[in-house]
């Protein structure tokens, strides 16, 4: 945004995202996310927002990380799910 559309009704505003919230605790099956949220959603052409609001880690059920290949530390929750439905559909097609 320039210095000059900061006062004019219709100035892009970019998209402006929350930090992330702590890690939360360890559950079972071994994964730990953290969260964060929209707090104000771009307007008239501003950038948009990520599309990633939870991140998923790998970790022990006594809260020490263990990252694996598949769930690196930060790693999009959404990227992970993509990438399994990827490799599952990929298994898929070699069967046939």
């Amino acid at each position: 945004m320039t210095e000059s559309c900061i006062f004019l009704p219709f100035c892009p505003r970019d998209c402006i995202m929350s930090h992330w919230s702590a890690w939360g605790p360890c559950v079972f099956p071994g994964f730990r996310e953290r969260h964060r949220h929209v707090v104000s959603p771009p307007v008239f052409g501003g950038q948009a927002c990520p599309p990633c609001l939870t991140e998923r880690d790998r970790c022990q059920l006594r809260d020490e990380v263990k990252p694996v290949d598949e769930c690196e530390v930060g790693k999009c929750a959404l990227e992970v799910e993509q990438e399994r439905a990827a490799k599952a559909k990929a298994i898929e097609e070699t069967a046939k």
